[in-house]
Parts: C-alpha cells; structure tokens; sequence
C-alpha cells in the first residue's frame, strides 16, 4: 500500500442484521426479512466490493442473521412468505389469498411496483376494490395470484439475481408465469443465499473485507450490564421498576459470537460494531477480554466523552477539534488495550436518509464531494486520518433508483481512480499505525448511535415493561438455578441451555426498538408477539407456567 502525509483513509462499514425470528414452539419463522434481505442486499453488497478488486471495506455480521442464513440455504427455514408463495394457486385457502393481498403489495411502490405494467396492473386491480381484502378475493383470478406470488418473490431480487439468464427471462414476460417458472425463480433465490457465506469467507481470505461481528444476539450490551446505566446518557429518562444489571449475559453474547464467527470464517474476529453502537466502559473491557481489537461507535460518543464535567454536574462544552473525529483512540484496560473508531454522522445518514431521491450518478459525485471538502477541513498534521462510514448496509437500497448498485459502484470507483482517498479496513489501518501514537481515552461516555443515549430503547412506558418482564424471566431463572444440586444442573443441562438460549434472543435490541402504547401495524405488533414468545419459552423450557401477561397479551400462546 503506498500513500503519503496527505492521504486520508476512508472504511465503509456495511452493518448486516436481524434479530431471530424463528418461533420456537414449531420451529417456523414468523417473518421473511432474513430471506427476502438475502437475496438482494446481503450477496449483492459483497458482489459489488468484489467488482472493483482495489476496494476495501467491513463487513460486520450479526450471529443470529447468518445462522437464520445457513437454515435458509438448507432448505430448512420456511417463513409464512415463502409458504404461500411455493403453494399452487388451486391449493390456496381463502385466508392464504387474503394473506397475498394484504402483504405481497407492502414494498415500495415507486421503485418496486411500478416498473412491472403486471405487477402495477394488480396494485390497481386491489385499490378499485378499495382495499377491502374480502372485495378484492371476488377479481382476483388464480392467475393474477399466481403472477402476485412470482411478481413479490421477483421484486425482491437483487441485481445479482436479475442479471441471471432465466430470471430475466421471467423479468421480460412479467405476466402469466407458470407453477414451473415459479418454482424455478424461489430455487434460484434459494442458490444465491447458499453463496452468500462463501463470498464472504471468501472476499476476506482475499483481503477485500474485513469481517467484523456483533453479540450474537445483538443485544444493547450497556444495558444489558445495567439498564440503570441509561440515565448516565439522558438524566430525564424514566427506569423500569427492577434494575436489570447482567454482564455475564453481555460477556456471554460475546463469547458466543467469537465462537460462532470462529466456527464459519476459520479464524478469531479482530473487530466489533456494538449493537447500536451502543458503549460503556465496561462494553470497552469485555471487547478487550475477548481479544478484540477494534470496535466502532459513533461520533456523539467521543464529543460526550471528552467533555468537561464541573462541579455541579453539567457537561461544560469545550472546543473540539474536529480531526479528533478521524484518529481512532484507546482504551486500556488491566494492560490491555482497545482501539475506537467513530462513526461519521453526516456522511452516513445522508446515503441512509437523503440520496435514494437522487439520481444515482449525482448521488455518488456529491457524496465525493463533501469527502474533498472535509479532507480539505482538516488541518494538515503527521497524523494518519481515517473517514469511518458505518451503516445499515440493506434498508435504504429499497429505496435506490437501480437499489443501490449504480451509487456505490460509481463512488467506490471515484474513490480508488482520483486517488484523494485509500480505502481501508480498520484491521489494515491499525497495522499502519503500530509503533505510532493514538490518543487515550480514560473513560468513555455511555451511549448509542442515536442521539448518544438510549432512549430509543428505555424510558417509554411499554419499552419498561418490557425490560421488567425480561428482568422477571431472568429473575426467575436464576433462583431456579440455585435451587438444583450439580448433579441436578447436569441432568437439567438441556433444558437450562434452552432456557438461557431464550432469554439471549429475548436480549436483542430489535424488541425493545419496536415496543410502543397505542396502535402499531401488524408487522411492529410482531416484534412485540416474538419478545414475549421467547420469554414464554424460558418458563416453558423449566416446566413452569407461563405468566398471564405473556399468555394473553395477543392470545397467541395457549
């Protein structure tokens, strides 16, 4: 790698998750995003670092997305989605045709629908019947649901999946599909996600990416520690009634991603995006502890941490310097130490949030642009500055002209052929700077990606409740434990791994996200139904009863 005193690194994170939505009394998945996410964003965003051989990047994993990937790839892990999109249209039952038409038209439109005169052809078909599902089943003809279950599966294909001979085959005819061309496309699907792992491992072995990873359940560590610990971040915030405080369960999470990770890509994980970018100082030691080496947060963390406090209590702003943004700093702990790199807001939420109503082309030349401009800020020093891009690397491409292919394959080019910019992995960066400086940190400021607090996830009244039926569940588990001889727990073993399993799923941010009073669509309320299934679970896994609360609350468990 050559560069002088006037280079800047950049590292593009491409953060990949979702939470586990397999039911666990049958074993089914409740909800389709790991496969339908699969099959367009999760090759395809490996697929297009892989074109440009001189492009470097991260990729962080979550465990619970790519174990959902490999049951996918098996053929073992079917959702409601692909159920009624495999079966013959004759075999269809009126509740599974209503199913079609309330959820097989839920994609964007603009971007989706529109660009098949079939598929918009039904959209219009369903809105004369004024949305009235029971209305719509009288005009549906078995081939306009046929071509609903070919046309939802096909809008979902990444380019990947679209530049396929047959696939595009079927993209040109757009109506009257056949049960064999049907079942030909979800095959298709089927063989792209089985890829998806191996390019991965692959790209890495390379050196193209660099494969971080999150705990395994993307749990918000800092308040899986102590949830307590969320008025550091934000005085105001209402607590739950019990204090939930468990670092065992957040070092486990940990340990059991660095085995997972270790287990799939041959090799020990050498960094970490936290969930939500969630930190504390006591996330700092448990990365440290389990031979991290990097991990990533965002930039609000490091304004907060280097802020004053006075003796009264209040944060006495200081002037920052805005290169401090771009110079990774440590954390020590017990000798050892962790490097922080932090995540530019601005340029991240502008390709998450502005960029899918331009023109592509003209997305990526402003992007580069504002790169310029801030490289052009930064006061010119002996210090090696790094940009750090991290985001959701598969919601916003739904929302892209061409999903997201033609934006990152014209800015990854601008990068590597102007040469203002050395693209990087953070791995890569750290092995520059050995034998350099970077500044210390004594402590870091607890917080998230999100206003620098976690009031996204604690503090409303239903998000409460929920962190004291988990601290109940928990609660109960352990004092289950400390009733059993060590001749009990190892006859029990199952059954404890099962229950401490459940609570571990129930950990993940992704519930407590969701969780709000008053009217939610269906798909949120199935975040909250999938929350309480695992709780229920963890009493089921012992053989006690389930509480009421979790029974009744959506009379989905009897």
């Amino acid at each position: 790698m050559t560069y002088d005193n006037s280079s800047v690194f950049i590292t593009f994170v491409w953060h990949m998750h979702q939470p586990m939505y397999k039911d666990p009394r049958n074993e089914e998945y409740i909800l389709p995003w790991v496969r339908l996410h699969a099959i367009k964003d999760y090759f395809d965003m490996a697929a297009w670092i892989e074109a440009i051989p001189q492009m470097r990047a991260v990729i962080n994993i979550v465990p619970s997305l790519f174990v959902q990937l490999e049951d996918y790839s098996e053929g073992s892990a079917e959702d409601p989605y692909l159920i009624y999109s495999s079966k013959p249209v004759s075999e269809l039952t009126i509740d599974e045709k209503l199913f079609l038409l309330k959820n097989f038209f839920t994609i964007n439109k603009e971007r989706k629908i529109d660009p098949s005169p079939r598929y918009n052809e039904l959209w219009q078909k369903q809105s004369q019947a004024e949305r009235q599902l029971e209305k719509a089943l009288s005009v549906f003809t078995l081939q306009d649901y046929l071509d609903l279950q070919v046309l939802f599966n096909m809008a979902w294909c990444g380019s990947s999946l679209k530049k396929d001979d047959e696939v595009a085959a079927l993209i040109d005819k757009d109506r009257n599909f056949t049960q064999e061309e049907k079942e030909l496309l979800l095959a298709k699907q089927q063989e792209l996600i089985g890829k998806i792992i191996p390019l991965y491992k692959h790209l890495q072995e390379q050196g193209q990416i660099e494969i971080s990873v999150s705990p395994f359940y993307h749990p918000l560590l800092p308040l899986i520690c102590d949830n307590y610990l969320a008025t550091k971040a934000h005085q105001e915030l209402q607590l739950p009634k019990h204090r939930f405080s468990y670092p065992y369960d957040a070092e486990e999470q940990i340990r059991l991603a660095v085995e997972y990770y270790s287990r799939l890509f041959g090799i020990e994980p050498r960094g970490m995006w936290p969930p939500e970018g969630g930190v504390s100082n006591k996330v700092l030691e448990l990365g440290i502890n389990h031979g991290i080496r990097w991990l990533a947060t965002d930039e609000a963390i490091l304004r907060k941490s280097l802020a004053e406090v006075t003796g009264a209590g209040r944060e006495k702003k200081r002037h920052f310097a805005e290169e401090k943004l771009y110079v990774p700093h440590k954390f020590k702990n017990q000798g050892r130490e962790i490097s922080i790199f932090f995540r530019n807001q601005a340029l991240s939420n502008i390709i998450s949030f502005v960029y899918s109503s331009w023109d592509e082309e003209e997305a990526a030349s402003d992007f580069y642009h504002r790169l310029v401009a801030l490289k052009n800020s930064l006061k010119k020093t002996e210090e090696r500055y790094i940009i750090s891009i991290i985001m959701d690397g598969e919601n916003a491409w739904e929302y892209f002209p061409q999903g997201g292919e033609r934006f990152l394959l014209s800015l990854y080019q601008k990068i590597i052929n102007r040469r203002e910019f050395i693209p990087i992995t953070f791995s890569e960066f750290l092995n520059l700077q050995d034998g350099g400086s970077q500044p210390y940190l004594t402590h870091i400021a607890p917080g998230s990606w999100i206003y620098g607090n976690f009031s996204t996830w604690i503090g409303e009244p239903a998000k409460n409740e929920a962190w004291d039926h988990l601290f109940e569940a928990r609660k109960t588990f352990e004092n289950w434990m400390a009733h059993l001889t060590p001749e009990e727990k190892q006859q029990k073993r199952k059954s404890i791994e099962k229950a401490l399993n459940a609570i571990y799923i129930a950990e993940g941010s992704d519930w407590f996200w969701w969780l709000k009073k008053g009217e939610q669509p269906e798909s949120e309320k199935l975040f909250s139904i999938l929350f309480k299934l695992q709780l229920s679970e963890m009493y089921r896994a012992l053989g006690m009863e389930v509480p009421l609360y979790l029974r009744v609350a959506y009379q989905i468990i009897p």
